[in-house]
């Protein structure tokens, strides 16, 4: 993965709070490389950038970056839900 395709963000998209020992709240999004010729690899699994908030104080409400048309988000893992179904599959919860 290249440097390039890890952008780091505080809520709401904005930048983070390094700086801010009370921030207990960070983002980062792995954009998925594309190839260069500009098509997709049939070979490759990869169909869309991961969304991974760090949140280490009370749940928070987590705004996600708009997609391009015909994507959508997939949550995999949830903290907030009751163990152990926080992981999901296709979205729901997998006890």
């Amino acid at each position: 993965m290249k440097e390039e395709s890890i952008n780091w963000h505080g809520i709401d998209q904005n930048p983070p709070r390094w700086e801010d020992l009370s921030c207990k709240f960070l983002v980062t999004t792995l954009k998925v490389d594309k190839p260069e010729n500009g098509l997709s690899s049939e070979s490759s699994l990869l169909e869309g950038d991961m969304f991974i908030a760090f949140i280490a104080g009370h749940s928070e409400s987590v705004p996600l970056p708009e997609i391009p048309e015909g994507m959508a988000w997939h949550r995999l893992v949830d903290p907030v839900l009751p163990f152990s179904g926080f992981f999901s599959n296709g979205g729901e919860p997998v006890i």
